[in-house]
């Protein structure tokens, strides 16, 4: 199901895929991308290598806003566009340099294609604290388990604490500046060479009390992980001031657990 605009205007639409438990918001207005989502993006540019796409994405839509990606389709032939192939080359050669590039389709009937070379992102010397929480808002988790072994072995309520930031591992250098930013924590890619992925994280426990929480109660998350986050800062008051060693209490912070990130209902 889509849903067009906004309650008091605005641009885009949201689309509901209640199969997955998503929903999309999407831009596909040319002069929206230009009056709109463009000089926004150039006043609180993107970090991550997303920004070397946004800078060739950029040019695509002021080369469409030139029309020159406007041709005709000759039957039993590529499109090609009037008056010749320079400016629909050009955009070509964007395109497959931006995200994972052009089609196979594409490349059939144009396999000379070469893509441009993407431009260099500069990382910032300090994470902005808006930034980090906006970023934690799609790629962060707050992961609480019991410890089950340890329990039974100890006769103790354990618990595993994991605060993490994922992001694709070309942005290694980039996630290293999470360590500076909250003054703990660790960077490492993941083990199988097929998930490009790598982590930051921080599971000491007098780590995410003393920084983790103070930041994320002084810049809130904007989205349903904030109650992630507000179950996550109950459970560990709780444990600071050892209510989680009575019974009924153990049982109120699984429920907790059980309903939290991809479990919540």
């Amino acid at each position: 199901m889509a849903r067009r605009g906004a309650p008091g205007g605005g641009v885009g639409n949201i689309t509901e895929r209640k199969k997955k438990h998503i929903c999309v918001y999407r831009v596909t207005n040319l002069n929206h991308f230009n009056s709109v989502i463009i000089p926004h993006f150039c006043k609180y540019s993107l970090i991550t290598s997303k920004q070397s796409n946004f800078s060739l994405w950029v040019d695509v839509i002021n080369k469409m806003l030139l029309k020159e990606h406007l041709n005709k389709n000759p039957a039993g032939g590529p499109p090609r566009p009037p008056g010749g192939r320079r400016g629909f080359i050009s955009i070509l050669s964007l395109y497959a340099s931006i995200n994972q590039g052009v089609s196979k389709k594409v490349l059939s009937f144009y396999p000379n294609i070469v893509a441009q070379t993407k431009p260099i992102v500069s990382l910032p010397s300090v994470l902005n604290p808006h930034w980090v929480s906006g970023f934690v808002t799609g790629g962060g988790s707050f992961i609480l388990a019991t410890r089950k072994k340890t329990a039974k072995i100890n006769n103790r309520f354990g618990l595993y604490w994991n605060f993490s930031i994922t992001q694709h591992s070309k942005d290694f250098e980039l996630m290293k500046l999470f360590i500076l930013f909250f003054n703990c924590g660790k960077v490492s890619r993941r083990s199988k060479k097929e998930i490009l992925r790598c982590d930051f994280y921080i599971q000491d426990v007098n780590s995410i009390r003393t920084k983790v929480i103070p930041h994320f109660d002084n810049y809130p998350l904007c989205n349903i992980k904030e109650l992630d986050f507000l179950n996550f800062k109950l459970i560990l008051d709780m444990v600071y001031y050892k209510k989680h060693l009575i019974k009924e209490n153990q049982v109120i912070i699984q429920k907790m657990i059980n309903n939290m990130n991809i479990r919540r209902v």
